[in-house]
């Protein structure tokens, strides 16, 4: 008996995916613009209607000098809440940037590591890193595919050796 697990993917989005054509469609392909605007008509005559099937009519109640009180107190309400909210969640957003240094210190020591397993792994040494990926030569951009494809072709011919997802996953480091 081998132990040969089927580690492959679907080909379609929608057999990955597991939703139905129309959802996948609509959230995918379909015009933006187009969806935005049939979704705020449609809550519009929706209002439109609620509007006038109410009793007593709204033009009643906005009459009256307390429903116009209570709806300018509810919008200033809302408001600030809302300004709040955003405000807080930009904060959040930042302050994970902004981590203390012995974070900051793990995260380069990982990537440092990660540099390390592939220098071991392909035999050779990582390129260097360059900030300014852009202004790379046609030779440098050569010398990463080809460092690519290296350590590709490393990974497919030792787990292809062992025949074996736990070991497929102890070259890549995660628990079995």
């Amino acid at each position: 008996m081998t132990d040969e697990t089927d580690i492959s993917t679907a080909n379609t989005m929608r057999e990955r995916s597991g939703e139905s054509r129309i959802k996948l469609w609509l959230l995918l392909r379909a015009n933006r613009l187009l969806v935005s605007s049939i979704l705020t008509s449609a809550v519009f005559v929706a209002f439109i209607i609620a509007v006038a099937v109410l009793d007593p009519p709204f033009s009643r109640q906005i009459e009256s000098g307390d429903m116009t009180e209570t709806i300018f107190s509810t919008m200033i309400t809302v408001i600030v809440t809302g300004t709040t909210l955003v405000v807080t969640i930009g904060q959040l957003v930042l302050s994970q940037g902004n981590s203390p240094l012995g974070d900051q210190r793990e995260r380069m020591a990982s990537s440092m590591d990660v540099r390390d397993f592939t220098e071991e792994l392909i035999g050779s040494p990582s390129p260097p890193i360059h900030p300014n990926s852009s202004g790379r030569s046609s030779e440098s951009r050569h010398n990463g595919r080809r460092l690519f494809e290296s350590l590709l072709t490393r990974m497919i011919t030792r787990a292809s050796e062992k025949r074996s997802m736990n070991s497929l996953k102890a070259l890549l480091g995660t628990p079995t």
